[in-house]
């Protein structure tokens, strides 16, 4: 079974970028409501919304789609991740969290002139983005994404438990 494949609407950027990092393909459409109806419906993404009446026209037009009540990230991964039963792990299939495009993993070598020399010191494995080039790797950013999505998993595997 393929990954599921998302639509976020303009309140959701973060999510958009979390969705991302886990590998997800996810389109971010601050576009009007009909546009975000007809690319979730012609390319059957899943759309991910705050907005109730848009939520409710998604559901007459048959689009599957769920509503995101608020709350931090942790929860809202949290709420989708045991809705559309999702993986909560980054992927080596990760996606650009800016643009959406593909990342290859790249050796350190090929991103000399890409990123400052203490980065580049202190990583041999990086990650470009074959749409938009920007070049990532895991710095101290990636201990507060690491520490997030281990939170959301724990609280998977704890209301799992929980149900047995």
């Amino acid at each position: 079974m393929s990954d599921p494949i998302f639509i976020v609407d303009g309140m959701l950027g973060n999510l958009a970028r979390w969705l991302r990092i886990l590998g997800y393909d996810t389109m971010y459409c601050p576009l009007s409501d009909n546009i975000i109806l007809e690319k979730a419906e012609s390319e059957k993404r899943i759309l991910l919304t705050k907005d109730k009446a848009l939520f409710r026209s998604a559901i007459r037009k048959g689009v599957k789609s769920m509503l995101i009540d608020g709350g931090d990230i942790v929860d809202i991964l949290l709420n989708i991740a045991l809705t559309l039963n999702i993986r909560v792990k980054p992927q080596k299939t990760s996606r650009c969290p800016i643009c959406n495009g593909h990342l290859n993993e790249v050796e350190s070598n090929n991103v000399i002139n890409l990123v400052p020399k203490n980065i580049l010191s202190k990583n041999s494995v990086f990650w470009i983005c074959r749409s938009c080039g920007k070049v990532y790797w895991h710095g101290s950013h990636w201990r507060l994404i690491a520490s997030t999505l281990s939170r959301v998993d724990k609280m998977i595997k704890d209301v799992n438990k929980a149900k047995i």
